[in-house]
C-alpha cells in the first residue's frame, strides 16, 4: 500500500520509459511513481519505496532520463527545490535511486542537452550573479564563479558548445564521440565554434578510402565583435591569427 500525508492531493500517477541497450536487443521498462501536493509542499513517492514519501517546496515538472554512451541507465533525476531561511527559494538535483544529488544551494538550474551526456545531465547552475556547469551525479564540471556561461550553436558539429571564461582566458565544454570533454580556459580569444576531428567534414565519418591517420578538434576563435581570427587547438596552439 502507498502511505500520503493526511492532507494529500492533487495525486497524480507518472509514467517513464527507460530504455536498455546492449550488443544483441533493446529493452523499455516502464517506471511509475507518484506526485502530489500537501499544503504549500510538492510531493515525490517511488515504486519502490511506496512508505517513504519525500517533500519539496519545488518540484519541477520535467524529468530526466539519465544515460550513458551505450545504454540507458536506470534513473531518473528531478529538480527540485528548498526554501533557505530567508525564504528564497534553492534548487538541487535528486534521483531515484541516489536520492540527494546536487544540495539546495543554487539559486537557477537549467538543463542543457549535449549530443551525448555521458551517463549524466548537464545543467548550467546559477549561484550568488555567477555561473557554471554540473552533472547529475554531483560532478562539477565549471566552477560556479564564472561571469557567464555562452551557448553557441556549432555550424560544424551537432553538438552544443558552452563557452566560459576565466582570469581573461577562454575555455569551452563539448561532445565528442558519445564523451563530454572541457578545454580548460586556454584560449586568449572568445570560442566561436569547433570543428571536431578535422579533417572530417560536417561531422560525418570519411569514407574507407578517405580515412586519414591522424585527426584533431579545430577551435575557432573570434575577436570582442565576433569577428572570426583564427583556429587553435584544444591544447592551445595556434594556427593563424590576424
Amino acid at each position: 500500500s502507498v502511505k500520503f500525508p493526511e492532507k494529500a492531493s492533487d495525486i497524480s500517477i507518472k509514467r517513464e520509459i527507460i530504455r536498455s541497450v546492449n550488443e544483441d536487443y533493446s529493452t523499455n521498462t516502464f517506471y511509475n511513481y507518484l506526485t502530489y501536493k500537501n499544503g504549500d509542499k510538492a510531493g515525490l513517492i517511488f515504486a519502490n519505496d511506496l512508505q517513504n514519501p519525500i517533500e519539496f517546496d519545488y518540484i519541477d515538472s520535467k524529468t530526466f532520463n539519465v544515460r550513458s554512451a551505450n545504454s540507458w541507465k536506470n534513473d531518473i533525476v528531478f529538480i527540485v527545490g528548498k526554501n533557505d531561511n530567508k525564504g528564497q527559494l534553492k534548487y538541487g538535483v535528486y534521483s531515484i535511486t541516489n536520492k540527494q544529488i546536487l544540495d539546495f544551494v543554487y539559486d537557477e538550474l537549467e538543463p542543457i542537452t549535449l549530443y551525448n551526456n555521458q551517463g549524466n545531465q548537464i545543467f548550467i547552475a546559477k549561484k550568488d550573479l555567477k555561473y557554471g556547469i554540473v552533472e547529475s551525479d554531483g560532478t562539477i564540471l565549471v566552477k560556479v564563479n564564472k561571469p557567464e556561461i555562452v551557448k553557441l550553436k556549432s555550424e560544424n558539429s551537432i553538438s552544443l558548445l558552452l563557452s566560459f571564461e576565466e582570469n581573461n582566458k577562454y575555455g569551452v565544454v563539448y561532445s565528442n564521440n558519445n564523451k563530454i570533454e572541457k578545454t580548460e580556459p586556454i584560449f586568449d580569444y572568445p570560442v566561436k565554434d569547433l570543428i571536431l576531428n578535422y579533417p572530417k567534414i560536417n561531422n560525418r565519418r570519411l569514407l574507407d578510402s578517405e580515412k586519414v591517420t591522424q585527426k584533431i578538434n579545430l577551435v575557432e576563435l573570434m575577436n570582442k565583435d565576433g569577428i572570426f581570427i583564427g583556429y587553435a587547438n584544444t591544447n592551445g596552439t595556434l594556427y593563424y591569427k590576424n
